[in-house]
């Protein structure tokens, strides 16, 4: 088992994110699409990360990683049967480098 804890985020095998207000995990719930983005943001920033969303709309969510297109980084949800947005897939391993975003010195 593999942990990794950095600045109140629990990292689990890269697919499991507690932190505070809620946790990322495949099958988690949100009542919004915005709380998944806004957890993933919050994620990223802390990790040094951006983000990018190639496909939203009514039923579904993708976020990647905006620096390489073979990170396999992603976020995929969409709406369940209750309406909620429920997560299908999540992988926040990012590629060891090149995914950090660039800091003006």
């Amino acid at each position: 088992m593999h942990l990794l804890i950095k600045k109140q985020v629990i990292l689990h095998n890269g697919c499991h994110i507690a932190m505070p207000g809620g946790v990322l995990s495949k099958g988690s719930c949100f009542n919004t699409k915005q709380e998944i983005i806004h957890h993933t943001v919050m994620l990223c920033s802390l990790m040094g990360n951006g983000i990018r969303i190639p496909k939203s709309n009514n039923t579904r969510l993708r976020i990647v990683c905006p620096a390489h297109p073979t990170c396999p980084f992603v976020v995929y949800a969409t709406t369940n049967a209750d309406g909620q947005w429920q997560i299908k897939t999540i992988n926040v391993s990012h590629n060891s480098n090149g995914c950090k975003r660039k800091r003006a010195r």
